[in-house]
């Protein structure tokens, strides 16, 4: 759909793309789909901005490279240390063509003039002491756990008529209901009988996009015990707002 939208005649001045793991849908982009959006840029011109606050954070295997590491002329890359230090912490990090580094840093600047130099200087003495890999080693087996817990609970609890995503990697399952239910209407119920909660899918949506039968469930914040009792309570929520 992008290339036809550009044969059309309409070159944007970016494209966003998140490449991995994307959220809400937690699906990731095939190392064929990767290629031909970079060989788009390429032959449009056309800057791309690599969202990868989640590529990290990959189960089961290795990810595909970024789109960044197949092109370094119109790839910018935008990283997060939230996702895999501490969400407080609002740093990043952004990789971008050399010759565009000091109108980058200028537009930085400009934007956001306090970011906290004592953050900045914490996460690179963590980075220089080599504390990273281990960590994410670490983040990526407890995570990879409570996704496989998540999708096990699925596969046992849900009722017919439901279906989700089984992402590789991120934070998020993506889940479609049975036809006639909404998510926004069920969110409320969940919360006051059954005290679990998930995001309704039209929080994501676009303006006329119809979303209603979707929510988005997070499995890294629970412990598997809580994931398994946390699925049942959803469960019986949705078993009784189809009735």
């Amino acid at each position: 759909r992008v290339a036809e939208y550009l044969e059309d005649g309409d070159v944007p001045a970016f494209l966003y793309a998140i490449s991995e793991a994307h959220n809400p849908l937690g699906v990731s982009m095939s190392m064929d789909r990767r290629q031909a959006l970079v060989d788009l840029a390429v032959t449009y011109n056309m800057p791309i901005v690599e969202d990868d606050p989640y590529g990290f954070l990959a189960y089961g295997g290795e990810s595909p490279p970024p789109l960044r590491a197949l092109n370094d002329t119109h790839v910018f890359y935008v990283g997060s240390f939230s996702k895999i230090l501490a969400p407080a912490l609002r740093l990043g990090w952004m990789i971008v063509p050399t010759n565009l580094i000091p109108k980058v840093t200028v537009i930085k600047e400009a934007g956001d003039l306090e970011s906290s130099a004592l953050t900045q200087r914490a996460v690179s003495a963590y980075l220089d002491a080599g504390h990273l890999p281990e960590h994410v080693a670490r983040l990526r087996q407890a995570y990879g756990e409570r996704l496989a817990a998540m999708l096990a609970a699925l596969d046992r609890y849900f009722p017919d008529g439901t279906s989700w995503t089984r992402p590789h990697g991120g934070m998020f399952i993506w889940v479609t209901l049975p036809e006639g239910l909404d998510a926004r209407e069920l969110l409320p119920l969940a919360v006051a009988q059954e005290q679990v909660a998930f995001i309704p899918g039209q929080a994501f949506a676009l303006p006329g996009v119809d979303a209603r039968r979707y929510m988005r469930l997070n499995f890294s914040n629970c412990c598997v015990a809580d994931i398994e009792e946390g699925i049942q309570r959803l469960t019986r929520v949705i078993e009784m707002a189809s009735t």
